[in-house]
């Protein structure tokens, strides 16, 4: 019989979010928040601590979260755009 891995949602959050954002977007837990933190190569890590909390009752609002963060940081500094929508 064939075992088929278990993914979580932090697992499955993250596949999504590299696939739509590109793969310099990462999660991470802080204070049992969600930490959402971007690695620009050469330029370091932005980050940010969400009040959102870390389950999978977030995955949504920080799927759409990220989207208006990119939207904002596209506006603000256009040169920092490494990927594409």
């Amino acid at each position: 019989m064939c075992s088929v891995p278990k993914t979580t949602w932090i697992d499955d959050t993250r596949t999504m979010l590299r696939r739509e954002h590109g793969k310099e977007w990462r999660l991470e837990e802080q204070s049992e928040r969600v930490r959402l933190v971007r690695v620009l190569p050469g330029l370091g890590k932005q980050a940010v601590t969400t009040q959102l909390p870390w389950r999978s009752s977030s995955q949504t609002k920080l799927l759409a979260l990220v989207i208006e963060l990119r939207q904002r940081m596209d506006d603000l500094a256009p040169w920092l755009r490494l990927t594409t929508y």
